[in-house]
């Protein structure tokens, strides 16, 4: 199935979109437990999973680790806003702070996952929005949106 890249500037949003044919449930599971390390990050990198907490307020730690070893790895913070099983999962997302707990500041996403039923399987929409204009800007270059699309791609593949 192809993913849809979509470009929202007047509200700061970077829109990845696909099709599953994994039930609802499946893909929540990938979303929300250690699993996401099998699949989460662009190809050429893999994901490293340091803390889990999965609840309003809980936290995922994770470092997203380039398979050459040729660069250092990014690390990451996300801190969970709303839960809603099977459906949509939210959460702040960002380079991690000195402390490795927090989100460093100026780097923070707002990102919504959202998963419904559709075709005897599911349709997931991750939207990432950004603070601004000037932070939207940073989305083509940083290569978030092919990413996020090559993370769909990997999720895909594990789910068969």
């Amino acid at each position: 199935m192809k993913t849809v890249i979509t470009r929202r500037p007047e509200t700061f949003e970077l829109v990845v979109e696909r099709g599953f044919a994994a039930p609802p449930e499946r893909l929540w599971r990938a979303w929300t437990t250690p699993e996401v390390a099998r699949w989460w990050g662009p190809h050429g990198w893999r994901a490293e999973v340091h803390e889990m907490d999965v609840r309003p307020g809980g936290r995922w730690r994770y470092s997203i680790v380039p398979d050459a070893g040729d660069e250092p790895p990014v690390r990451c913070t996300a801190v969970y806003r709303t839960l809603a099983a099977p459906a949509e999962l939210a959460f702040d997302d960002g380079l991690a702070d000195e402390g490795g707990d927090g989100i460093a500041p100026g780097t923070a996403v707002r990102v919504t996952v959202a998963i419904e039923p559709r075709d005897g399987g599911a349709h997931l929409a991750i939207i990432t929005r950004y603070a601004d204009a000037a932070h939207f800007a940073t989305a083509g270059p940083s290569g978030m949106d092919t990413g996020l699309a090559e993370a769909l791609d990997r999720l895909a593949t594990h789910l068969t």
